[in-house]
């Protein structure tokens, strides 16, 4: 992947543009939709942990909080960075700051940022 992370960039996106006329047409689905298209504030790489930054929108779109939502939204932004080779940790942040999830407020005292590992 170039150090400049466009396609790392590229890809998470995509992905948060949620399915084409064409694919819903043909039967496909996601978790993602016009609520989240444009909530990819940036991707920062470094070793191989990609950092993504997205909007309170984010956060708020879809119905995400649920316990199922959360983890197939999860599941489905980690499996997609997780395409590039090099990346082995994602971290995700809101707005420039840590993340702890959906159930976990990071203002709690057991609250730990968001980090996947392959």
């Amino acid at each position: 992947m170039p150090d400049d992370q466009a396609p790392l960039t590229a890809t998470v996106t995509q992905l948060l543009l949620g399915v084409t006329p064409a694919e819903a047409a043909a039967g496909f689905t996601s978790a993602f939709s016009s609520f989240t298209a444009g909530t990819l504030r940036g991707v920062a790489v470094k070793g191989e942990v990609a950092t993504l930054d997205l909007t309170t929108g984010f956060e708020h779109a879809n119905n995400f909080s649920t316990a199922n939502g959360s983890i197939g939204v999860t599941t489905l932004l980690t499996a997609t960075v997780f395409q590039f080779p090099k990346i082995a940790v994602v971290e995700v942040k809101i707005e420039g700051k840590p993340w702890c999830g959906w159930e976990n407020p990071c203002d709690s005292p057991r609250a730990v940022p968001l980090r996947i590992r392959r």
